[in-house]
């Protein structure tokens, strides 16, 4: 007589999964996986299958898979923060005051829940291997926020093609889809900045961006342009270039100067171009604001105490963080990559760096 062994034998030895549960449910694994982690979606489950899958787990002792349920169920209590590689950025990331602030934001945010960040440097080997793709494929993360993008990283499509939580901070990519972001808002500030300086009296002005391949200079160019159509000047009023470094920032101002272009303000997109232009003007012998007014359209607390008197958009990183932090929960927590498009805007600060040409304020 040939002895069999019990089913209890077997399943002693072989652990149920889910495929033999959804085979003993005449159901597929899909269907198995929604009703035990109680995520039915659009699908319309009848409460007597639900019943019947339930009761069946029990029966078999269905034990699920750890990973697969973290990866399924996004529970792995992780937001990535990518930021990008002192090589590419120029300079390290933290030696910014933004980022520092930022990350206080979201410490504020991540305090009160039970999330934690973990850092990633966005170089070469995290684009090879595609891990803005694996970490969430292996269930490593639940959200990815990317501060610092580069316009020319189209890298970044995949993610939003595969659907997975994530939001830019500050920059974004230029891919073929709009993207979720929060950011300052750099139209208003560059707008805002440079119609004060319009409305006061100036009709030469330099504005100096920095040159980096991001995109807040499509914003801040916007910024400018609706600046002049809305005082109804003329778009030689406001002449726009672009530096890398404080050398080339020196230059060009210097080479505006000379080559006729006689400036009687200049206006910058952020508080480190607005430190070198006084350095090359006061080199020059020419007084702030007597002879050339200074403002700036990005300047944190913290920098702008090194020159309190600047006229400037003052920012609020933490504020960033804190909302960048509460968008990507809103996504993970609705699991819905649905669009949030935020920016923030600054707050004007009139310091004794613009002088009036024409007797009127600046508002």
């Amino acid at each position: 007589m040939i002895r069999t062994k019990s089913k209890e034998t077997l399943m002693e030895k072989r652990r149920c999964n889910i495929r033999d549960l959804a085979q003993a449910a005449k159901l597929s694994p899909g269907t198995v996986s929604r009703i035990l982690n109680n995520r039915p979606g659009d699908m319309n489950i009848p409460e007597t299958t639900r019943r019947r899958v339930v009761e069946l787990a029990r029966e078999m002792q269905y034990v699920p898979n750890i990973h697969a349920q973290r990866l399924f169920s996004k529970n792995s209590g992780v937001i990535g923060l990518v930021i990008p590689s002192a090589k590419r950025n120029g300079a390290p990331v933290f030696a910014e005051g933004h980022l520092p602030l930022i990350l206080a934001g979201m410490e504020e945010r991540l305090d009160a829940s039970s999330r934690r960040i973990e850092l990633i440097i966005n170089n070469g080997d995290f684009i090879e291997k595609q891990s803005y793709l694996s970490l969430f494929r292996n269930g490593s993360l639940d959200g990815l926020l990317v501060w610092g993008a580069y316009e020319d990283e189209q890298f970044w499509q995949e993610l939003v093609d595969a659907r997975f939580p994530y939001v830019f901070i500050g920059t974004y990519p230029r891919l073929r889809s709009w993207v979720n972001c929060v950011s300052n808002d750099y139209a208003f500030a560059a707008g805002k900045i440079t119609e004060n300086v319009l409305k006061v009296g100036h009709r030469q002005v330099l504005f100096l961006d920095d040159a980096a391949n991001r995109s807040t200079t499509f914003h801040r160019k916007f910024g400018v342009a609706a600046a002049i159509e809305h005082r109804r000047m003329t778009p030689e009023c406001v002449r726009y270039r672009q530096a890398a470094d404080r050398d080339e920032a020196i230059h060009l101002l210097n080479e505006e100067r000379d080559g006729g272009f006689r400036y009687t303000a200049v206006v910058t997109a952020n508080f480190r171009l607005a430190v070198w232009a006084r350095e090359a003007l006061t080199a020059r012998g020419l007084r702030i604001p007597e002879d050339v007014s200074i403002a700036t359209g990005d300047a944190y607390p913290g920098e702008a105490a090194g020159w309190p008197e600047l006229t400037r958009i003052e920012t609020d990183d933490r504020q960033i963080g804190a909302e960048a932090c509460r968008a990507i929960e809103s996504i993970i927590d609705a699991d819905d990559p649905f669009l949030i498009n935020k920016a923030l805007e600054g707050t004007p600060i009139y310091g004794n760096t613009v002088r009036s040409l024409n007797g009127r304020e600046m508002d």
